[in-house]
C-alpha cells in the first residue's frame, strides 16, 4: 500500500519551501505525477512513520535530496530502531547475506560465553 498522495504533495510543498529552484529544478523534464506517485508507492514502509519524517525535515542535506537519499535518510531515523523489528531468514538452501551471517556469528560467540 502506497502513501496517501497528499502526504507526497505535502512532502514535494515542504522541500520545495525548503530548496527553491533547486528542488523544483529537478523535476523540471519529468511528469510530476508519476515521480510522486512512484514515491508513494517506494517510501510505503514509512506510512505512519511521522516522527521520521519530522526527523528527516531537522536532518535534510544540503542539496536537494532524490528518492534515494531520501529514504536512506528516512531509515536512519532513530525512532525505527527502537521498534521491535521482525527478522526474517532468508529462504531455504539460500545463505544469509555475508553481513547478516556475520551477525549471527557475533550473537552466537556472545551467547556462548555468557553461559
Amino acid at each position: 500500500m502506497s502513501l496517501p498522495i497528499e502526504v507526497i504533495d505535502e512532502l514535494f510543498n515542504r522541500l520545495s519551501n525548503t530548496y527553491g529552484i533547486g528542488w523544483d529544478s529537478m523535476w523540471s523534464t519529468h511528469d510530476i505525477q508519476e515521480v510522486k506517485e512512484l514515491w508513494a508507492s517506494e517510501l510505503r514502509f514509512f506510512n505512519n512513520k511521522w516522527d521520521c519524517f519530522h526527523w528527516a525535515f531537522e536532518n535534510l542535506p544540503e542539496r536537494p535530496p532524490n528518492l534515494i537519499i531520501l529514504k536512506k535518510l528516512l531509515m536512519e531515523c532513530p525512532y525505527l530502531r527502537s521498534e521491535s523489528q521482525t527478522y526474517l531468514p532468508p529462504p531455504k538452501g539460500e545463505p544469509p547475506a555475508p553481513e547478516i551471517k556475520e551477525k549471527m556469528d557475533q550473537l552466537i560467540k556472545k551467547l556462548k560465553n555468557e553461559v
